[in-house]
């Protein structure tokens, strides 16, 4: 009998030990370990420390083509692990012995700009001699000058890199590699120009890499004329969600939309919140109302000097300020956010758009203050009625209704 138990026990054992050593391999398989032997060891130690287990799906497709020295369009959102997908073929690529720039990487705002160059400094940490810089408007140009000096990688917006080609204080001949972050939005802002004299104006063979959420027409036309058998790394729409933001949508008629903004924070009180508008004027505006209200609120738009804007985002990042502002652009914000905060607010055209967490053990339904129905994977437009609306802490919804009849432009 107790030959039997023996056996019984060792064969469980022996199938646990090939359950873990599947599992194990399955990781591997999606893991940092796939790429390991294309890499330097001093990459992978920085890699590792910066907490990478696994490859998203643009980073998994992405990163093999471009050690190849491959042309790629890589079709992703932001969040999804593009900088990595780029950053780490860009350092692998560098020499640390020759100081001149070897990569441009261009972005649509100084705010991902400084972002980018950020992962790109933890991706080279131990790759001794190699030098990243941010190029952006509104920063000192004379100051920059100084620091192109033995900068092999510069990150850059398009007006600005031109200004340095124009002023010849940085030199191409060396470049063999461009990256195109987030060219959809390069092209809404106007750069189409400028990326295309910078693409063009490159005299060696080079490898081009561009990223981008859509591929409108004139993306297509850039791909044709720049890019040499590019292949395409698509990430499908189902693999952007981020399981752990759960989102809702209220809407909510114009006038009663900063009274209901209003209630929302109170009720929730996030420990940081990021609201976006469409307008500058809209930007301020709502930022004076919170300060009235008694909430540490910080407006920032194009209209503010770097420094007032530097100023508001520091601010916020050491948590001076609580509700940051913004035009609806949020790239080179969102980054600030995932690190920060576990609850958001967007201030948007018809709608305010709540990406909201849970409390621990409250189910779902019983954490929505306005008591909507929503999806796992989508949520419905629901009217939302005075009675649906949480009681505020301080006043009623009927009280903050004065705020409205104010003239206010359309957000």
């Amino acid at each position: 009998m107790s030959y039997f138990l023996e056996n019984e026990e060792a064969v469980k054992e022996q199938e646990i030990l090939q359950d873990e050593t599947s599992v194990q391999q399955e990781n591997e398989q999606d893991g940092i370990a796939s790429i390991e032997p294309l890499l330097d060891n001093r990459i992978v130690r920085a890699i590792r420390e910066m907490g990478f287990e696994k490859l998203s799906p643009i980073q998994e497709q992405a990163i093999p083509y471009l050690l190849q020295g491959e042309d790629i369009i890589g079709q992703a959102q932001t969040g999804t692990g593009k900088t990595a997908a780029f950053g780490i073929p860009a350092i692998q690529h560098i020499n640390p012995d020759v100081k001149k720039l070897q990569t441009i990487i261009l972005c649509p705002t100084r705010e991902l700009a400084i972002q980018a160059a950020e992962e790109l400094r933890k991706i080279a940490k131990y790759m001794h001699g190699i030098k990243v810089l941010p190029v952006y408007g509104g920063q000192d140009i004379s100051r920059q000058i100084a620091g192109l000096r033995g900068v092999q990688i510069i990150v850059g917006t398009p007006g600005r890199v031109m200004d340095h080609m124009r002023r010849h204080t940085i030199k191409l001949d060396l470049v063999n590699m461009v990256v195109l972050d987030e060219a959809d939005e390069m092209l809404n802002m106007g750069f189409r120009e400028d990326m295309e004299l910078i693409l063009g104006q490159i005299p060696g063979e080079h490898q081009t890499a561009l990223f981008s959420a859509t591929m409108p027409k004139p993306i297509l036309e850039i791909t044709d004329r720049f890019q040499k058998d590019a292949k395409l790394v698509k990430v499908a729409a189902k693999e952007l969600t981020i399981p752990l933001v759960s989102q809702k949508f209220y809407r909510v008629k114009n006038q009663d939309k900063d009274a209901a903004c209003v209630r929302l924070l109170e009720y929730y009180q996030p420990k940081l919140t990021l609201i976006f508008c469409n307008t500058k004027k809209k930007v301020d505006e709502l930022a004076d109302l919170l300060k009235q209200q008694g909430f540490q609120a910080e407006g920032l738009h194009g209209d503010l000097s770097q420094a007032q804007r530097d100023v508001a985002m520091n601010r916020f990042r050491n948590g001076g300020a609580s509700i940051l502002i913004a035009m609806w652009q949020p790239e080179g914000l969102m980054w600030m956010m995932w690190k920060r905060s576990s609850t958001m607010t967007f201030h948007r055209i018809l709608s305010i758009t709540c990406t909201v967490s849970a409390e621990p053990g409250v189910p779902a339904e019983r954490a929505d203050p306005l008591r909507l129905q929503t999806a796992e994977r989508s949520t419905r437009f629901v009217r939302s009625r005075e009675s649906a609306i949480p009681r505020s802490p301080r006043k009623s919804f009927p009280e903050r209704r004065r705020y409205s009849r104010r003239k206010q432009t359309s957000i």
